[in-house]
């Protein structure tokens, strides 16, 4: 962080926010530090996750059924997002995945695992009502990890599987507002987001027309010299979004990437590639994606390129690649695969319960799954959940077997 924040020097204030990420690493240096304290009384800390997302489990449920919650908020998007007691920010369903799933470790300490999975599917229900998908797609993957490596939890999860997929079928088919959140909407994104060729090239076509007869009365004006340029660039960008579109008509692979790549999130993705291409090796910086963006709106093949700017690239691994370079990535890589290690591979006395620990390694491989979208790393909110479950991994691995 320190070698890209003078690589990348450019302002002063986003220097400052590069070296304030050393928060994170200094997060894990005091858990381990203060690690006898931490692992007596971490029980402690899941049951207060516990506690309280359940209380905000409590708090949606009366907005969703009431319209309002315990302190008169509603809910956003036109009844589609339901936030509780967090108002108008919109991350009721991630703080229930990550901080109530993490506190269901309290009932793995406890190797109570028929509880766990009463709260597993209680959260599980919460995360649903708020109408936030991405939580709800990392539950999927929590399960799929834990199918795999976590033997003890095994047929736990294979049941919980088959009950979740009927209750987000039902509540999918069965109420208006879950499934115009978890269908309908992603539908209309989808479509909105492809071009229709013979309109655009409609409106292309009038308004070149509408420019010629406005520069033949006034063929010394700048401004619509100007406009007439652009709409000459846009048509043939159009033409190069048609060739696309028919090259990848014949191969699914290449259609659905088309279909992507023309929706909001495939125009952050493909800007976040371009930035790699220019700053391989250490990035452009970290936090910089909201300002280098700007440099690529036209040399994007999207129909949404005007929307490929934004404060991330909504997908962690493009984030840091593109911010801090193929050696940030390669550092962060090398830490998981240690993680990995140390938890699924070797037989580690060291390690205080295998369950617990594959358990919340697959928290933090729902978070890190490459194919979703996600916060960005690099802010409080989202990284702090991915380094907190990192340094909790870390603080089992290196300690003795010790009672909690």
């Amino acid at each position: 962080i320190c070698l890209n924040s003078f690589i990348n020097f450019n302002e002063f204030d986003l220097f400052l926010k590069s070296i304030f990420q050393l928060r994170f690493f200094l997060l894990i240096v005091f858990i381990q530090i203060f690690s006898s304290f931490f692992i007596k009384n971490i029980k402690y800390f899941f049951l207060g996750n516990l506690i309280i997302v359940t209380l905000v489990i409590i708090d949606l449920f009366i907005q969703y059924k009431t319209g309002t919650n315990l302190l008169g908020y509603k809910p956003q998007l036109s009844n589609l997002r339901f936030t509780g007691i967090f108002n108008e920010e919109m991350v009721a369903g991630s703080f229930i995945f990550s901080f109530g799933l993490l506190g269901l470790s309290f009932f793995l300490i406890k190797e109570k695992f028929n509880t766990f999975f009463l709260f597993l599917l209680l959260f599980s229900f919460g995360i649903i009502l708020s109408g936030d998908r991405s939580p709800l797609l990392m539950i999927f993957l929590l399960v799929f990890f834990n199918i795999i490596f976590n033997e003890t939890l095994r047929k736990y999860f294979l049941l919980y599987t088959v009950v979740l997929f009927v209750v987000v079928i039902s509540m999918t088919l069965l109420t208006e507002k879950s499934y115009d959140r978890y269908f309908k909407d992603i539908m209309q994104i989808i479509n909105k987001s492809q071009p229709v060729f013979e309109t655009e090239y409609w409106h292309n076509n009038k308004e070149r027309k509408d420019l010629i007869e406005m520069l033949e009365k006034n063929p010394n004006d700048n401004e619509l010299q100007e406009k007439l340029s652009k709409n000459e660039k846009y048509f043939q960008f159009l033409t190069q979004l048609e060739n696309a579109e028919k090259n990848a008509n014949n191969n699914i692979f290449k259609k659905s990437f088309f279909i992507f790549s023309n929706t909001i999130y495939g125009a952050h993705y493909l800007t976040a590639v371009e930035i790699i291409k220019n700053n391989k090796f250490f990035g452009s910086g970290i936090r910089t994606f909201r300002t280098e963006c700007l440099k690529y709106e036209n040399k994007i093949l999207s129909f949404n390129r005007d929307d490929g700017c934004s404060t991330h690239p909504h997908n962690l691994h493009l984030e840091i690649i593109s911010e801090v370079g193929i050696v940030g990535y390669f550092i962060f890589f090398i830490l998981l695969i240690i993680l990995f290690y140390y938890v699924i591979l070797k037989k580690n006395p060291k390690i205080y319960t295998k369950t617990l620990s594959i358990y919340l390694l697959s928290l933090l491989f729902a978070h890190l799954f490459p194919f979703k979208p996600s916060g960005s790393i690099f802010s409080t909110w989202f990284g702090s959940q991915i380094w907190l479950i990192i340094a909790i991994n870390y603080l089992f691995i290196i300690k003795d077997k010790q009672k909690i």
